[in-house]
Order: structure tokens, then C-alpha cells, then sequence
């Protein structure tokens, strides 16, 4: 029996047993017209049955917590009743936040810190794991085989939630990194009139003006509308600016009110400029002869660098980015009993780092051959920096096609939520090229901002082009159970994925003459002549997938789980996949009435077929100089979230953990422990009714600067070289609403603390930005 047939079987199984167990149901339909997406509700042997419903989570019970997250099995759950580890940011607090990058909200959550880039593609890293992509509406924004997300932020005018999955997800990102998944729920439109104009101003990531309109059309009961605009453009920390268009339009048509379509249309163009184009490579570089050893640098700037200098990056280096996503949805009732999901994503994304410069010295270290401890590293001279520059150019189409269905049968005190479905995604990427001109002029960091003539077209060589094309297949099935009247729930659940990955090596002429790529390979015009290196026979071309969990709730108020989950990442390289395991247990409680939830849990998390140097190699007893090998964390989180009263709303986590490599040594950028604070004081009487004040703290601990997987020469571990020193962010703000006008002040960065908060390597360290003031104003139309 093949691998498809075995699939569909078992969700066909599965299915099959909870229709036996629930019996045939009796009785007309009775739902009632709750919302365009709502579920089927049918009296069955125990009264009413309400669906699960896709993507669609029932209202806050308090500002900032929510009873249910969408993102489990893409069904709606309540949170406390689902052995997994996921939070919710709800609307009010990202009105509250006013965040310009969802990092700035996810960060008060545990097990979140800054990744390498942390002012990129939304990226962070989740409980040890870099995450370097999204979800949006269930479709992946990861784009393969790059297996990375665009380098811009999801702009946040589209956002109606989000969601965070801790931990390896079978089910909704079975491709994903183990750490955890961002799940962006976004807008849709709404059969309720209104118009909001909004406009923020400030110093820095402010200049925003945007729109959102929605409303029914027609006789109000079949068709609605939204559309979403907005224009920022914004001075960053780091010399140089943001600016961003963003669109949306969208449309849902409403068959019944167990029935509907929904269209999406998301454009976004992104213009980064000066320093904050770089990519990563905007921040100073640590050389000096006190940075070895494995201390704690000072949060005190290299000789020649500065937080907020171009720092030997040319004043015309810039970024652009287009993106275009269109989204199809139906949903509907098949039955009594079962739920549908049909979902459709085609996204074109084209974006260009050209031309930009950096300073390229090489930082040579060394190491004691006997202890690993780092001992040198090569000086630099910051009035004589060598200077290269670049140009990329990346393209991709990314094709996506979900379908899913759910059921829900009840039967005494039992119940049985059997959810099973396909994916199917496909990768284009016809563009992936990078030239190099090393003819740039030397920079003196001490004579002001880097500005040389930029570099004429055809004085860039040595590029590389390699387009790919990739897809991925997912069937999968998954079974939640529910015993004791709702006291023990099981869950179980498995996906197999297959993937295709081809690369080609080509050479090619750009519309403006250039020529890059293998210098071999016959040129061309417009169409691309490749070879094909398809996988290698001895590479298992699909992966699985398992999840499974069993909750009790001990009290109606507190519950006690243990959960089981594994994802595999999609690797462009040999091994094609590099597997997440987690096992995690804790308990989850909730407190007046379900309005403030406490959660506190263990996890033991790794990922396989991590690529580091063969100690055996460098002695002369192996012939094999790389090793593919695990990497593992364990730790503590405790989160506490919403309302301590109905006027005080609280985000508080703490987080301690420790991921080392299998030699023992610490990472980049991973803190040993985190913890956030945020307390909204909402004031519902007196001369300040209807007006709230916020304060947030955010605390990491300190982080290698820098990832070492090599040995010495006697088959010693090399140890990292420096470390960047913990840090405390205070940030603060007021809202005030008037009538149909709210207004609100952030200010992040408070006490304006100048620090390290991210590092790339030893070439790159990045500042966290200064204070930023953010006021905004909100008017209301209905």
C-alpha cells in the first residue's frame, strides 16, 4: 500500500469511527445566523452540536486574553482544553502597543528573543530556535527552498490578531523550525459599517497614514467589502529611512450562514534606505584585543563606530521590495455534523539589495589549541576599512492549495473533533543572484558618513545565479477526544510531507547587460538553460510528522497536560530534512470567570542534522570533515495574561532555559532567561474615564555574540569569543478615547538606554534603537 492511500485511509478511519461511535443524528437543522463563517449547529442525541470553525476564535474575555486559539489543527479550540502551549495577542493589545513590527509585541511573551536580524521578515527566535518565516491565514510565508520569508515586515494595518504556537507544530507549519510558529490572522470584511482614518507621527518608525473602510453591500445579508490603505515614511535609528505602501482589498460573499467565499488582495512596496538597508550588516564590529577570551563586551561602541552611525556603510545603498498576495477562501457546512475549508494562495514577491556597500575586513580569530579559549582576534584599522560592494536580486512565486475538514460528534460524555486534510505548495524562483565589486575605496570611519561614487553596472563580477523550483505535499489527520464530560481530552495526530527541491546553475543577461552565473553554461536572453540536480537517490524524499497530547483538567478551572510533537524543516542541502522533536508538560488555569489565564510548563526540545566540524577530522582520524548532529534546549515558562481586575489587564512571562550544541557551548544571541512585564491600568470613572496608561518591562540575559562549531587542532572545542551583556527596556503609553477619536502615545525605549541587543557575528553587532515617541489619532466613521 503507498504512502497517499495509507493517509487517506486514516483520515478516513478516523473519520468512519467517530461517525460509528456518535450514531446517525435525527432531526431538522436549526442554526442560527451567528456570523458569515459560523458553523452548522444540529440537534444530534445530546442537543445542539456547533462545528469547529476555521480561523475563527470566539471574542476576548478580557482586552488582552483570549479562551481560544485558531492555530492548533487551523480549528478553533479553547485553549485551556488543548495540550499545547499557544497565546494569543489579542486586537486591543496591539491597538494599545501600536507596534510598527509584530516583534515589538511578541517579545512580552515567553520564550521569544531577538534573532540575528531582528528588523527582518518579522524574524525572532522562539524557545532557543531562530524562526525565520510566518503564517498568514494559515498559508505559509515561508518561500522554498529558501526557506525564508521575505526580508520585510508584515505591515501590521492588516492585522486582526496573532497567534503563537510554542514548539514543533505538525499540523499548521509541519515545515517549520521547532521552536515555535507566528500565526497573523489578518482582517476580513465585516457586514457592520465603519471607516477608521488613522495617523501617526514621531521621531522614529512613525509617519504613518492609513485607511480601513468595510461594510455590506447591497441588501447587507450576501456581500461585504474591505479595503485597507496605508503610507508610512519613517526615519529609523540607524541613518536612513522606511517607506511603505501597503493595499488590501477584499470581498466575501455569503451563501447562507453556514456557507462563504472570501477573496484577499495584499500588495505591499517596501523602500529601505541608507544604513537600514544593510541587511543585517548595520551594525559596528568588534576587533579590539579586550573582546576575546569569551568576555562580556561593554555596551560602549568599537573605535570608529557609533549606535546610530552609517558605520562604514555608504550612504546609498538601498532596498526595495514588491509584494502581491491574493487569498481564496470557502467554507462551509457539508452536513450536520462535518466543516469545510477550501483555501487558495498564489504570492509573487521580487526584491532587490542593490547597490549597497559594507565593510569587509577580515576578523581572523585564533584559539588556545589546548583549552579551545579564544585568544586573538585580527586588529582592524577604522581610518583605513576595507569596503566591498554588492547586488542581489531575488524573485519568487509561491502557489499554495489547502483543504480541510472537521467534524464534531457527540455521544453520552464523550465527544470526537476528527479534523483531516491536504497542502500541496509550490516554489519559483526564477531570480537568486548576488554580484560582488571589490573596487570600492577604503573608509575612514573617523571623517563622517561613508560616500564614494556608487559603482557603475558593469564593474560588479563574480556573481552566482542559482534558481530553484521546489514543492511540498501534506496529507495529514488529526483526532481530538474528549472524555468525562469534558474532564480528559486526547489528542493524536499524524502528517507525512513530501518535497522536491531542483537547482539549477545558469548563466544569464539582466536587462541592463550584465552577465552572471556559471561562466560555463550557455548565456541567454530571457529564458533560463539549466542543468538539472535534482535530489540524490539516497535522500528520502518525504518526512513525518506526529503530534499527541493528553489534558486532564483536574479542576473546571485548571488543567494538567503533556504533549508529544515533531515538524522537520525543508534544508536546500544534504540531509534534505532537518526534524524538531518536542515533548512538553505543564499546567494551564484560568481565574474570574476565565479573564486572567496563568500557564506554567516544562519542554525538552532538539532538531536534528545540524551541520558541525568532525573533531576526529582536524587529528587525522576521520575522513569526514562534517558531522550532522542535534541541538537541544529544556526549560521553564510561566505566563500570565489578562485581566488582574476588570480595570487592570496584565502580559507577564518568565522564562529559563538551556540550549547548548552537543559540545556544551552556548549559542548566538540565545538567553539563558527572559523575563517581560506589561500592566494596563484602564480607567472606566472619573475625570479620566475612558482613557488607560501602560508600562511595560522587558529583561534578556546575556547572549553570545557569536556561534563557534570548529576545534583546534587536538580536537578541542573552540568556545564563543565574546558575549553581549543583558538588558532592560522600559516602555510606556497612554490612549485616550473621545467620542469617535482615540488617541494614543507609545514610547518605546523610555529611559533611552543605549545597548547591544543582536549580533550577526563579530563583522556585525546591532544597537538597540533609541527612545521612539509615537503619538497617533484614530477617527471613527460608522
Amino acid at each position: 500500500m503507498n504512502a497517499n492511500r495509507t493517509l487517506f485511509l486514516t483520515a478516513q478511519i478516523l473519520m468512519g469511527l467517530a461517525i460509528a461511535i456518535a450514531g446517525p443524528t435525527t432531526g431538522n437543522s436549526q442554526t442560527a445566523p451567528e456570523t458569515a463563517s459560523a458553523a452548522a449547529a444540529a440537534p444530534s442525541q445530546t442537543g445542539v452540536v456547533k462545528l469547529p470553525e476555521f480561523g475563527v476564535t470566539g471574542a476576548p474575555v478580557d482586552p488582552y486574553n483570549s479562551s481560544e486559539a485558531s492555530s492548533a489543527a487551523r480549528t478553533a479550540s479553547n485553549i485551556l482544553d488543548t495540550p499545547i502551549t499557544a497565546y494569543v495577542i489579542t486586537s486591543a493589545f496591539l491597538q494599545d502597543i501600536n507596534p510598527n513590527s509584530l516583534f515589538e509585541v511578541e517579545n512580552y511573551f515567553p520564550g521569544v528573543s531577538p534573532s540575528r536580524a531582528p528588523s527582518e521578515n518579522d524574524r525572532a527566535t522562539f524557545r532557543g530556535f531562530e524562526n525565520f518565516s510566518r503564517t498568514v491565514d494559515n498559508f505559509s510565508e515561508t518561500l522554498i527552498p529558501f526557506m525564508y520569508a521575505p526580508y520585510v515586515n508584515f505591515d501590521t494595518v492588516y492585522l486582526e490578531h496573532v497567534e503563537l504556537v510554542m514548539g514543533p507544530d505538525s499540523i499548521l507549519s509541519p515545515t517549520g523550525t521547532p521552536g515555535g510558529t507566528v500565526a497573523a490572522v489578518t482582517k476580513s470584511p465585516e457586514f457592520v459599517r465603519g471607516t477608521d482614518i488613522s495617523a501617526t507621527v514621531g521621531n522614529l518608525s512613525a509617519n504613518k497614514f492609513s485607511v480601513d473602510t468595510t461594510g455590506p453591500i447591497g441588501d447587507g445579508k450576501h456581500m461585504a467589502y474591505r479595503v485597507i490603505a496605508s503610507y508610512q515614511d519613517a526615519q529609523s535609528y540607524q541613518p536612513g529611512s522606511t517607506v511603505v505602501d501597503a493595499l488590501a482589498a477584499m470581498f466575501t460573499y455569503k451563501f447562507t450562514d453556514t456557507a462563504k467565499f472570501t477573496f484577499k488582495y495584499f500588495g505591499t512596496r517596501t523602500l529601505l534606505t541608507g544604513n537600514t538597508a544593510m541587511d543585517a550588516g548595520n551594525g559596528e564590529e568588534v576587533y579590539t584585543p579586550d573582546t576575546v577570551g569569551g568576555v562580556t563586551i561593554s555596551n560602549t561602541p568599537q573605535p570608529g563606530f557609533t549606535f546610530n552611525g552609517y558605520d562604514g556603510d555608504p550612504t546609498w545603498a538601498h532596498y526595495t521590495a514588491r509584494e502581491n498576495a491574493v487569498e481564496t477562501e470557502l467554507t462551509s457546512a457539508l452536513s450536520e455534523r462535518i466543516n469545510m475549508r477550501l483555501g487558495a494562495e498564489i504570492y509573487y514577491t521580487d526584491s532587490a539589495l542593490w547597490p549597497r556597500g559594507q565593510p569587509s575586513p577580515v576578523l581572523t580569530e585564533t584559539w588556545n589549541q589546548t583549552t579551545g579559549v579564544e585568544t586573538a582576534v585580527t586588529p582592524i584599522n577604522p581610518a583605513n576599512l576595507p569596503e566591498v560592494a554588492t547586488a542581489s536580486r531575488q524573485a519568487s512565486r509561491q502557489v499554495q492549495l489547502q483543504n480541510d475538514f472537521a467534524g464534531k460528534f457527540e455521544v453520552g460524555g464523550m465527544s470526537l473533533q476528527p479534523v483531516a486534510g491536504w497542502a500541496y505548495q509550490r516554489g519559483t524562483m526564477p531570480r537568486d543572484y548576488s554580484l560582488t565589486d571589490k573596487n570600492l575605496p577604503a573608509d575612514n570611519l573617523y571623517a563622517g558618513p561613508y560616500d564614494p561614487p556608487q559603482p557603475s553596472g558593469t564593474s560588479y563580477t563574480g556573481g552566482s545565479n542559482t534558481p530553484e523550483i521546489a514543492w511540498t505535499m501534506q496529507m495529514y489527520a488529526y483526532l481530538r477526544a474528549s472524555f468525562l464530560n469534558d474532564h480528559l481530552f486526547l489528542t493524536g495526530g499524524a502528517a507525512r510531507t513530501w518535497a522536491g527541491v531542483n537547482e539549477y546553475s545558469i548563466a544569464y543577461v539582466d536587462q541592463d547587460g550584465f552577465v552572471y552565473g556559471n561562466p560555463n553554461a550557455p548565456v541567454v536572453d530571457s529564458k533560463f538553460s539549466h542543468t538539472n540536480n535534482a535530489l540524490a537517490p539516497s535522500v528520502r524524499p518525504w518526512h513525518d510528522a506526529y503530534i499527541a497530547g493528553v489534558l486532564y483538567k483536574l479542576l473546571p478551572n485548571v488543567s494538567a497536560y503533556y504533549s508529544f510533537s515533531t515538524n522537520a524543516t525543508l534544508a536546500s542541502n544534504i540531509p534534505l530534512w532537518q526534524a524538531g522533536k518536542q515533548n512538553e508538560f505543564g499546567i494551564k488555569s484560568n481565574f474570574f470567570n476565565g479573564r486572567l489565564s496563568i500557564t506554567a510548563d516544562h519542554f525538552e526540545i532538539s532538531q536534528s542534522n545540524i551541520s558541525s566540524a568532525n573533531p576526529l577530522y582536524n587529528i587525522g582520524q576521520s575522513t569526514i570533515p562534517t558531522l550532522y548532529t542535534n541541538e537541544a534546549n529544556h526549560g521553564e515558562e510561566l505566563s500570565i495574561q489578562g485581566g488582574i481586575t476588570q480595570d487592570l489587564s496584565v502580559v507577564m512571562s518568565y522564562t529559563n532555559m538551556t540550549l547548548r550544541d552537543p559540545q556544551g557551548r552556548r549559542l548566538r544571541n540565545i538567553p539563558d532567561n527572559m523575563a517581560n512585564a506589561l500592566l494596563n491600568y484602564h480607567f472606566r470613572s472619573g475625570v479620566l474615564k475612558n482613557s488607560s496608561v501602560f508600562v511595560g518591562v522587558i529583561h534578556q540575559g546575556n547572549v553570545a555574540g557569536e556561534t563557534v562549531g570548529g576545534f583546534t587542532s587536538l580536537g578541542v572545542p573552540e568556545l564563543p569569543g565574546f558575549y553581549l551583556p543583558a538588558y532592560n527596556v522600559v516602555n510606556a503609553g497612554a490612549s485616550y478615547r473621545l467620542k469617535n477619536y482615540r488617541f494614543n502615545l507609545d514610547v518605546t525605549n523610555a529611559l533611552n538606554d543605549h545597548f547591544w541587543w543582536a549580533a550577526q557575528s563579530r563583522a556585525t553587532v546591532e544597537s538597540y534603537p533609541g527612545a521612539t515617541v509615537r503619538f497617533s489619532v484614530n477617527v471613527h466613521f460608522l
